[in-house]
Parts: structure tokens; sequence; C-alpha cells
């Protein structure tokens, strides 16, 4: 017999088969909570209405809360309402790599919850997240009075955000991690704490602390000399315990943080008061430091013990004694140390075969009584490439030790601050609290010493032009990309993952908006790994075509690297391609940057030769005399009369001057007509009609636009003949005719 078909045994039974099958396999709809001190309503925790009571705040954190589930803490809502006191709240229970569960302060008026502990000598710690909980976001409290403010325990602690807490008044540790991997720390806040700002005390791998600021006193740039008396060498932002054997923390990344005022005041005379803002004991590997600064610390500004370090951009200012403090390795560019008490950058390693180096850094000292770059033992190396070193007045110490130094392109500089010189520094005056570009020096501008305006191994500032792979327009992805956050190193708020699978059918495409055609350098950022990807194919898409480089993603991690310069029109035709063809490990895309690169030295005298009938610029007949026609003539390089000198007049314009007659080239009669004729024309520094736009068009040759007409210059009717005349007429980037090369005879 044959079986008859479930589904016709009962078509209504059958469907609601189906329904109920398809409701267990849709996921559960994350559920938002609500509570403040007091509850509100029926207090079922639905709403700020019905709003649960703070005794109902652990239950709902570790009981109730499901994995993907958030809960928003209400701030006080009158100026006299009570705030959470004394509350101390453990976290035992925690998210998923995909369902996170959060914890979110919110100002209902009187700002962000908090917490302030009444226990005389500062007991307890408010947050604890308890033994092997992770997947937390914690955001926008605030805590004060207590031994330490938010500190994990035991076990690992996988993919923690704690964003926007503050923490004030601690006796020991305002923030203390340990064992948490994929930890993001951002807009967070450590104020007059006895001990540490912020502590990774091991085993922390894909650390990111991003604008975070650490003020022992709490008095910013003032001072509090009360606060240091009951100061324990304090330290900022501090990774590791010196001779622990906890494992190494692994890929940091500190971005655009603070620290300050990390200061003791011992009872003995005699003691050496301790105080560092940036400390990495020896068990700290990939640190990366970008933006930081560090100021009016008692030892040193950054205390750097790891290894593979790199800082980038970062200041040291008015130490008592040390500014970069570098132990074993790393590299610095674009940093800046500025009156610090003994040294501006110290090797303290008393072991040799280190080796730090400087790129574009800025040594500066106020007295021949502080110095500049020491090393303390021989066999260690600091190399110093296009470095300044200099004092405000007569010269102390440029480098000294029993080390060897190697200085490339360096300058030394003193008498830097004497009024009666110009200044070769815009506003050297110390203190300085390292804003701002007081340091930037005036002789040098990006081509040696610190700029503030930031680096990219060009000689200017950061890209111009962003696109990171979360931006809405601009990114297009092909195959399937997960998002992560997991290795520090990453630009904006995550990087995409190829997951080491469908080799050859993903890729990212990064298109730029280019606002003006010229030559730009090509920078891109990524997270690093030993699991990652050595041979990442990149496509450049430029207007001079495609070049494809090969990139190695096990280094280089958190950082801007030059990809080359290309030349790109204006509009969105050019592109940067990721692909993963060919490629075994994890392929990153993270973020693409664009820097309009500084233009080549104008030639001068030189020869203007058109694009398009490679004919060259010359007074018609080579006469001398005003208002004779420019014309287009066969170049002869004999012909001084094809022959033009060019000079700079600042703000982006140029005189164009024939070398033969000496007069001027300007439209006739100053005309702003399209079609007018070009001439030449006793010059005179007033008019902008003898004044010219010159934009780069690449390989040398420029569109040359006249400032009072604005309006640029082209054989008329595009003629390629000798003894055309020379128009004025709209500039067209993709008309050859308007394209000039201009270069030496």
């Amino acid at each position: 017999m044959k079986p008859t078909p479930v589904r016709s045994l009962c078509p209504h039974l059958w469907m609601l088969c189906l329904i109920v099958l398809s409701a267990l396999l849709v996921p559960a709809r994350a559920t938002d909570y609500y509570v403040t001190f007091a509850g509100a309503g029926a207090k079922t925790g639905t709403s700020w209405a019905d709003a649960y009571a703070v005794g109902s705040l652990w239950t709902t954190v570790n009981t109730t809360m499901q994995p993907g589930d958030t809960l928003y803490l209400g701030g006080q809502e009158t100026a006299t309402a009570a705030h959470y006191g004394d509350y101390r709240l453990t976290i035992s229970s925690g998210g998923t790599s995909t369902a996170r569960k959060s914890l979110i302060g919110v100002d209902r008026g009187f700002g962000f919850p908090k917490f302030v502990g009444i226990q005389p000598t500062k007991s307890y710690t408010t947050i604890t997240l308890a033994d092997t909980v992770g997947y937390w976001t914690i955001k926008n409290l605030h805590i004060e009075h207590r031994e330490m403010g938010l500190a994990t325990a035991g076990g690992a602690h996988p993919g923690l955000v704690i964003d926007g807490v503050t923490v004030r008044d601690i006796s020991s540790r305002g923030f203390s991690f340990s064992d948490s991997d994929g930890l993001l720390v951002q807009n967070c806040r450590a104020e007059r704490y006895n001990k540490l700002g912020f502590m990774f005390s091991g085993a922390c791998d894909g650390v990111t602390v991003k604008n975070c600021v650490a003020d022992c006193s709490g008095a910013g740039n003032a001072d509090d000399p009360s606060w240091y008396a009951v100061c324990s060498d304090p330290v900022g932002f501090n990774f590791h315990i010196k001779n622990s054997t906890a494992a190494p923390n692994t890929n940091i990344l500190l971005e655009d943080c603070i620290t300050m005022n990390n200061d003791e005041d011992t009872t003995t005379v005699d003691d050496y008061e301790q105080g560092d803002g940036f400390k990495m004991e020896n068990s700290n590997d990939g640190v990366t430091l970008v933006r930081c600064k560090s100021l009016n610390n008692q030892d040193a500004a950054y205390d750097l013990k790891g290894t593979n370090q790199t800082l980038q951009d970062c200041i040291a200012a008015n130490n008592s004694r040390y500014g970069f403090k570098i132990w074993i390795e790393g590299t610095l560019t674009n940093c800046v140390s500025v009156n610090n008490g003994a040294r501006q950058m110290t090797l303290p390693a008393t072991s040799p075969g280190h080796t730090i180096t400087a790129i574009n850094c800025t040594f500066h000292s106020r007295t021949n009584t502080q110095a500049g770059v020491i090393t303390e033992a021989s066999g260690n190396t600091a190399v110093l490439n296009n470095c300044i070193l200099s004092f405000a007045e007569g010269k102390g110490t440029y480098t000294g030790g029993p080390g060897t130094f190697t200085l490339t392109g360096t300058a030394k500089l003193e008498n830097t601050a004497i009024t009666t010189n110009s200044p070769m520094y815009i506003n050297p005056v110390v203190p300085w609290d390292g804003e701002g570009n007081d340091f930037d020096n005036q002789t040098y501008g990006s081509t040696k010493g610190y700029n503030s305006a930031g680096y990219t191994g060009g000689g200017g500032g950061g890209p111009e032009i962003i696109i990171d792979n979360t931006d809405a327009t601009g990114v297009t992805l092909t195959g399937s990309w997960s998002a992560s956050t997991y290795t520090a190193g990453y630009h904006g708020t995550d990087y995409l993952t190829d997951g080491n699978t469908g080799k050859g059918t993903k890729s990212v495409r990064f298109t730029p908006t280019i606002p003006t055609t010229g030559s730009y350098d090509v920078f891109m950022m990524w997270t690093s790994g030993t699991n990652r990807a050595t041979n990442v194919p990149v496509d450049i898409v430029s207007s001079s075509g495609t070049t494809t480089l090969s990139l190695d993603q096990t280094v280089n991690g958190g950082q801007w690297v030059s990809l080359g310069a290309y030349d790109f029109v204006a509009g969105t035709t050019g592109s940067v391609l990721v692909r993963t063809t060919g490629t075994t490990g994890f392929v990153i895309a993270d973020a693409i940057g664009f820097v309009g690169a500084t233009p080549p030295a104008i030639a001068s005298p030189a020869r203007i030769i058109n694009n398009l009938t490679s004919k060259s610029l010359r007074p018609y007949n080579s006469g001398t005399g005003d208002n004779v026609n420019i014309v287009q003539s066969t170049y002869n390089n004999t012909w001084t009369s094809q022959h033009w000198t060019i000079t700079d007049l600042g703000n982006t314009y140029y005189s164009i001057r024939n070398v033969y007659t000496g007069k001027s080239l300007r439209p006739a009669g100053s005309s702003t007509a399209s079609g007018a004729n070009i001439t030449q024309y006793t010059y005179d520094s007033s008019w902008q009609s003898e004044q010219w736009e010159l934009i780069p068009e690449g390989a040398g040759y420029y569109g040359i636009r006249n400032r009072y007409s604005g309006l640029a210059l082209r054989p008329l009717n595009a003629g390629t003949g000798d003894d055309v005349q020379i128009v004025q007429e709209a500039y067209n980037a993709s008309d050859a005719s308007m394209k000039w090369l201009i270069a030496a005879p």
C-alpha cells in the first residue's frame, strides 16, 4: 500500500506545523530593560514610566537579561534626586560574540548615572566583571570614591567595550583589566587616583584604547601638590606588572590618549620620587601609540620596555625628568619632546644590541642643563633621521653617552627662543600644553622635525580623504566579509576580514571622491597578526592605469602604510581594490587614505608645451612690445623667446614672464571674455590679470588659469599649426589642448 503524504492528512495541521517551526527558528528579539534609582509605575522594567528600582539591578543583569539584551540605567531626574550611592555590581553572566549584553547609562536631565562610595578609606570596586564574563558593553557611567572603579576578576573576559565611563577619587586603580582579549576602552577618564589610572595587568591581546584621559591630580594644566602627598608611584596608563609571570599583553593600540600630573611627594628627601605617563613593562609586544600626549609627570612621559613599539605624532612636555624613555626597541615618527627636565629622549638599557629610531622628531631643551638624546650603555644605537635637536638659548648636550648615534638630515639649533632672532618655531614658549602648532619649525616646515599637521611619510598631514570600511558610500563589497574588532589597530569602529575563506571570490573596492585633479599619495591601514596573509593583492586604479601591489598584512598594523603616489582626476574614477586571489591567511580591508602630494617644484626658466599640439608658447615673431599676441610654435631650444620665468607669488598663483622680452602673460586688455586673446604686457605685480593658477594634471602637465578672468589657456579652436593664437576659455580638465607641460628647457 502506497503511504499517504503527510500534507494530505490535514492541510491546516501542516500549515500550523510550519508556522510553529518557523517561530522556533527565528531568533528571539532582543529586549530592552529600564532601571532608575527609585523605579517608576508598575516597576516592570519595560519603559522609563515603569522602570525597575535599583534593587532589581543585579537580578536583571545576571538572571533576566539574555545575550543581545540592553539595560538602560537612568541618571538623576532632578538636582536633588538620589544617585546610586554605594551600590556595587558584580556581573556574573555574559553575552556572546554575536549577541552582546549592554549596560547603558542615560542622562535624564542631571547627568549620567553616578555611583559614590561612602567608606572613608575608599574601599571596594563599583563594577566587577566576574570570572570568564565577556561580551559586555558598559557605557556612560560616573564612579567616585572607591578603591577601584571598574575591574575584571579572574578568567578570560573577551570582547569587552567600556565607553564613556568616568572614574574619580580612587585609592588604587581607576580601571583594571586582565585576560581581556579584543578589549575596547574609549572616551573614558580616570581622575584623582592614588596609584593607577588604567591598568592592563596581563594576557590582554588586541587592546584598543581611544580618546581616554588619565589625570592623576584631576587639576588639568594647573597643579595640586597636596594630592601628590597621598600618591604612590602613580602611572596614567600601565601595561603589565614588573616581574610578573602573567602572560604578556599583545597588539596594543593607544590613540588620542592624554595623561598628566602623575607625581608623588614622599617624606624622605633622598627618595627617588616616581610618576610616569605611559608605562610598558617587558611583557608587552606590538605596541602602537598615535597622537598621544604626556604632560607634567614626575619621572617619564613615556617609559616603554616593550617590543615592536611604534609611536607616531606623540607629545612629551614639561615632565620633571624624561620625555621618551625607550628601553629595548622602538620607532618614533613625528614626535616632539619639549622642556623635560633631564633628557628629551633617553635609551636607558644597560645591555647592548638595542636600536631606537626617530624620524622627523623634535627634541627641544629649555636650558643647557637639559639634554637632547642620551644613551646609557655602549652597544646601543640612536638613529635620528630628519630630526631637530634644539635649545631655547645657548646650546648644551645635543647627543651624549657611550652609545652610537647615526644622524641623517638632522639639524642642531640653538638660541631658538631668543626674541632678537626671528623665531625658528612658531611660538617656542614653555611650559607648553601640547596644543596647536607652537613647535612647528618655520625654517624646515614638514621636512625636518615635528609638525602638528601630522606625518604621512611624504611631509604632510594625515590623510585628507579617508574611506573607512563602514562608510555608507565609496565602499563596494564582493563576496562575504565579516566585521571584527578583535585585533587592535583598526581605523574607525571595526575592520573587515575575509575569514580566510572563499579565496578569489571576495574583494573590497574603496572609491574616493577626488576634489582636484592631481597627484595623491595613497595610504592603507589594516590590523596585523601572525594569521594574516603575506601576499594581499591591492590594485590602485589611477588616471595612469592600474598598478598592483602585494602587501604583507602580518606586519605594520595600526598605521598608515604608503602605497605610493598616483595621478587621479577629479571625481570618482579612481579606486583601490583589495582582493583575496592567491592568498593564504586572513585578508583585512579597513581604510584607505589619500593625501594631495606636494607638487614638484615648478621649473624656471621653463618651456611651456601644449599636450595636444606639442607646440610651445612664445610672443608672435618674438616681438618685444606690449600687447604682442602669444602664439604656439614648434619648439626650438635655442630661442629664449620660448622660455619663461615662472615666479611663485604665494596663495597658489604665479607670474609668467618671457625670458627674451621680459613681458608678462595676460589676457588682452585684462579681458574677462571667453575667447579673448592672450598677449604679453609690462609686468605689474598689482594686476591680478597677470597672475596665473597652475592646476596639476600629473606627469608635469598643468592647466594654466588666469586669476582675474578665471579662464584657462588653449590654442584657438585647438589648432595644431604654428602661430595659432592662444586664447582663454573655461577650463576643462579632460581637454588635452588645455594641458601644458612645464619643464626645464
